[in-house]
C-alpha cells in the first residue's frame, strides 16, 4: 500500500458493522481504517484497495464489495431486521424507483432498496432549521431514504423524482478519495446529473420552496 498509493499508510483496523473502508491524511501519512475482516485479504485485495483509496476506481469498488459481501456473515453481526416504508401517503416511493430504474440505469442497481425516513422528535423552543437533507444514500446498506417533509400534496413528483434520482446515482457513481478528501459528487456524477431532463425544473422548484420545506 506504501509504494501504490506513494504515501506512508497506517492502518487500523475495526469492528464497524457499517464503514468498511475508511481514510483520511493523518500529517504526511494517510491512516486507513478497515474492517477487521481484511487481515484476510490476498494480493488481488490489497491491490484493488490501493487503487479505490487513490482514484476511486469502479471496478476496485464493485471487487471489494463482493470480497465484503462473501466475508460479511462471518465477521459483521447480522442487523436487526429493517422496516421499509415505501408507499406514502402522497407518493408512492416504489414505483417512483421502478420508473426511474428502468429508464436511467437498467440492471444497475441490484438490491438497492428505498424508504421514507422518519420525521425527528420535535423539540419546543428548538431553533428554525436552516437545512435539511432531502435524500440520503447509504452504500454499505445499499438503502435510499427520502426525507418524509416531501409526501405532501403540494410536493409535485417530479420533485420527488429528482430527488430518488439523485440518490440513486450515489450507488452508481459513488464517492471517491482524493488528496485525503472524500469526493461525493464527482465530475462524472455532475455529469450525468445534469442531463437529467428535470434537472433545472427541479433546482428551480426547491429554491422557490426551501423555506416552506424547512418549516413543514
Amino acid at each position: 500500500m506504501n509504494s501504490m498509493l506513494g504515501v506512508r499508510v497506517e492502518v487500523e483496523l475495526t469492528s464497524n458493522r457499517r464503514t468498511m473502508i475508511s481514510s483520511a491524511r493523518s500529517g504526511m501519512a494517510l491512516r486507513l481504517r478497515l474492517h477487521r475482516m481484511f487481515v484476510e485479504a490476498d494480493g488481488a485485495i490489497v491491490e484493488a484497495l490501493g487503487r479505490y483509496v487513490k482514484t476511486g476506481d469502479r471496478r476496485a469498488s464493485r471487487r471489494l464489495g463482493e470480497f465484503i459481501e462473501a466475508k460479511r456473515d462471518r465477521f459483521v453481526a447480522p442487523r436487526p431486521p429493517r422496516v421499509l416504508r415505501p408507499l406514502g401517503e402522497h407518493h408512492d416511493l416504489l414505483a417512483i424507483y421502478a420508473r426511474i430504474e428502468s429508464t436511467y440505469f437498467p440492471g444497475a442497481l441490484a438490491g438497492v432498496t428505498i424508504t421514507w425516513g422518519r420525521h425527528g422528535a420535535a423539540a419546543r423552543g428548538r431553533r428554525r432549521k436552516r437545512s435539511i437533507r432531502l435524500g440520503t444514500y447509504t452504500h454499505d446498506e445499499r438503502l435510499i431514504r427520502v426525507h418524509p417533509v416531501l409526501d405532501q400534496p403540494w410536493v409535485p413528483a417530479f420533485f420527488v423524482e429528482y430527488i430518488v434520482f439523485h440518490e440513486m446515482l450515489h450507488h452508481v457513481e459513488p464517492a471517491r478519495e482524493e488528496d485525503g478528501r472524500t469526493i461525493f459528487h464527482t465530475p462524472e456524477f455532475r455529469r450525468r446529473e445534469r442531463a437529467y431532463p428535470e434537472y433545472e425544473r427541479a433546482l428551480a422548484w426547491e429554491r422557490a420552496n426551501i423555506g416552506k420545506l424547512l418549516t413543514s
